[in-house]
């Protein structure tokens, strides 16, 4: 088809989509010079082959791993008072973090606060001198993602001053929340209308994972959709990241169809112009 584009196509195998962001690599060594669209595709097991799942609006959350650190005052577990407890502190921290979401943030909005790390302590007799936490922060939206920063950092420190303690917080900024292009969105819609051998069905929530094609989309319109790979007649119905995912590789042929015909499409719609 290379002589009836009319426009160029660049195809992006980006490395490191589930570490640090590859795509941020990619735009630096230049893949989006001279783009004017990006269309993505991420196999997904939860639907069946022949079927691509849409997002209209937010397609991914926000990512911010963080580490809170809680300094107190060792002393013999006998006499807590001659200490400042931070495994106390650090309980009570957790405790206020989670009534962001729950107390803070309307329901229809979304948020997710999690600590997967606890380290501290050097005997079960002792008064526990300093804490460290680490944990990930997912939400959808900017606004949603800077105030849950900002109150994050209030509640950590004004916890630890409660209890005559230190608490400090720091973020990493990782990847950012995205949405689809909504003009892409009803155009690409609307273009797959006549593909008999494919359905289309819009995803109705997003996704609190990330997805670093994110990236890309600050830079250009991007248009990001879920390619059916579940075929339950195979037994092809595993989770993905785990050691027994895997995919009706039939579907390979209808990311193939739907890349293709969205590339060729848009050419000829953008010199219609």
């Amino acid at each position: 088809m290379e002589n009836k584009l009319g426009g160029t196509v660049r195809l992006i195998f980006q490395p490191a989509e589930e570490t640090d962001g590859g795509a941020k690599d990619m735009i630096e060594l230049g893949a989006l010079e001279g783009v004017k669209a990006i269309f993505g595709l991420h196999v997904e097991e939860t639907i069946k082959t022949g079927i691509i799942g849409v997002n209209r609006n937010v397609v991914s959350a926000a990512s911010n791993p963080f580490k809170i650190n809680i300094k107190g005052k060792g002393s013999h577990g006998a006499h807590p008072e001659d200490g400042i407890d931070s495994i106390l502190i650090a309980a009570k921290v957790i405790d206020n973090l989670q009534s962001i979401v729950s107390r803070e943030i309307a329901a229809v909005d979304n948020a997710v606060i999690s600590i997967g790390k606890i380290h501290g302590g050097t005997a079960q007799n002792a008064i526990c001198s300093e804490i460290v936490m680490e944990g990930i922060l997912r939400t959808l939206g900017k606004n949603l993602r800077e105030f849950c920063i900002k109150r994050m950092r209030e509640i950590v420190s004004l916890t630890a001053k409660m209890y005559c303690g230190e608490g400090t917080i720091s973020f990493i900024e990782s990847y950012p929340s995205f949405e689809n292009d909504e003009k892409l969105y009803k155009w690409f819609m609307e273009t797959l209308e006549g593909v008999n051998c494919i359905k289309t069905i819009e995803l109705k929530k997003p996704s609190m994972g990330v997805e670093d094609f994110a990236y890309y989309t600050e830079k250009v319109p991007g248009l990001y959709y879920k390619l059916g790979c579940r075929n339950e007649e195979k037994g092809i119905t595993n989770p993905a990241h785990g050691s027994y995912f895997d995919i009706d590789e039939e579907c390979l042929l209808y990311g193939c169809i739907v890349q293709s015909l969205s590339a060729f499409k848009f050419l000829q719609r953008d010199i219609s112009k």
